[in-house]
């Protein structure tokens, strides 16, 4: 008896202590945890509410421009900036389910250049832009009918001329990336003049503030309307699917404008593209046309509309040759015509290399383009760049 009275004491003793010791211990962890978990909250984004689901992300891309330009002056040189093909943006967001068929959400994007490449000049390197909207609109979606956009958002001509199934960095028909505002020899014009009136890919859209609709997809096509500002709208057809071994993407848009002319501004635009899955190889077709009206304040057009054309054709192949990630080699030739006043002429050949690395989510790519730019049938200079840098997403 006196035995267990003994060990039920001694028992009792080592309980009692180590319940004591271990609410010391508890102390001291819960108070480092609450800390850690402090600590996470200061330095964690965090959204408003836990309804909206909110994802950040974006891409850097900086590249090295090493530019001959035969014009007013004559200049060689090197400069590092933002690549304008994809300018670095950040991007957030947000999304909501409303039921099993609808949801709602928005989209904030800000672009970013320091040092963006596409305003560089002969005599003008630096050119920093710092931050701006890029885009900020809000949605409604229903799986039955569509998508309704409304805010500073892409209009549905945006991108119909850079259909394509593959293609590295440099690759689409805007060429004003890189002939910035890079002067010819007559000493006031710059070759983007000379090949676009607007200084941008010809029969393509813009960023606008904007109502605009995208319908579901049905047996490969979707189709788009865009509204907004006085009297303007647009309107674009897509398609994509698989026919055997090949891959096919298509588009065709329109659009009129009667915002900033007397007269009706017209775009229009076109590219489809194909590609044999086996072994990579592709080619891809683009066609735009801007018609400029009747601008009677502009003594250049003489109160006569101002149309340019552009058509182009892009091949390469696309592959793993690498086990990092798929390679991606190109050619392309792209011509543009500016038929206003003293008609012009910008031809451009190219081709180039891109390498992306899937680990690190990074595209590095090398390429070259020569501009031969024309006024009256007459040359005004020709223009050699290359452009090597990456881009990684996040």
């Amino acid at each position: 008896m006196i035995v267990r009275l003994t060990l039920c004491a001694v028992t009792s003793a080592f309980v009692f202590s180590s319940l004591a010791h271990a609410a010391d211990l508890g102390g001291e962890c819960c108070t480092d945890l609450e800390e850690r978990i402090a600590e996470l909250e200061a330095t964690t984004a965090r959204k408003g509410n836990r309804t909206v689901s909110l994802t950040v992300s974006g891409y850097v891309n900086q590249a090295v421009m090493f530019f001959d330009v035969d014009g007013q002056p004559n200049e060689t040189n090197v400069y590092v900036g933002t690549n304008a093909q994809d300018t670095s943006v950040v991007t957030f967001d947000g999304s909501a389910d409303i039921n099993t068929d609808w949801s709602a959400g928005f989209l904030m994007e800000f672009e970013i250049a320091s040092n963006n490449l596409a305003s560089a000049s002969q005599n003008d390197s630096l050119t920093n832009e710092g931050v701006g909207i890029s885009k900020e609109a809000l949605y409604i979606r229903s799986k039955t009918y569509g998508t309704i956009w409304l805010g500073t958002y892409d209009d549905s001509l945006d991108g119909i001329t850079e259909i394509s199934l593959a293609g590295g960095m440099g690759s689409g028909p805007d060429f004003s990336n890189e002939t910035a505002a890079f002067v010819t020899s007559d000493g006031t014009t710059t070759f983007t003049d000379v090949g676009s009136s607007i200084g941008e890919a010809v029969g393509d859209g813009d960023t606008r503030q904007v109502v605009r609709y995208i319908s579901p997809t049905f047996a490969g096509f979707v189709l788009s309307a865009t509204g907004g500002d006085d009297d303007w709208w647009d309107g674009s057809l897509r398609y994509e699917g698989k026919f055997g071994s090949f891959k096919f993407a298509a588009g065709f848009g329109y659009g009129q404008n009667t915002t900033d002319t007397d007269g009706t501004n017209e775009k229009l635009g076109t590219s489809a593209s194909v590609m044999h899955s086996p072994t990579g190889l592709y080619i891809t077709g683009a066609y735009g046309q801007d018609i400029i009206g009747d601008a009677v304040d502009d003594p250049d057009r003489g109160g006569n509309n101002d149309t340019d054309t552009m058509w182009l054709v892009h091949a390469g192949i696309e592959r793993e040759f690498f086990k990092i990630g798929a390679t991606n080699i190109w050619g392309q030739y792209n011509t543009n015509d500016r038929d206003v006043g003293q008609a012009s002429n910008l031809d451009m050949y190219g081709f180039g290399v891109s390498q992306n690395i899937d680990a690190a989510a990074m595209e590095l790519y090398l390429y070259y383009k020569h501009f031969d730019a024309k006024i009256t049938d007459q040359d005004v200079g020709d223009l050699n760049v290359v452009m090597a840098g990456g881009m990684i997403k996040f």
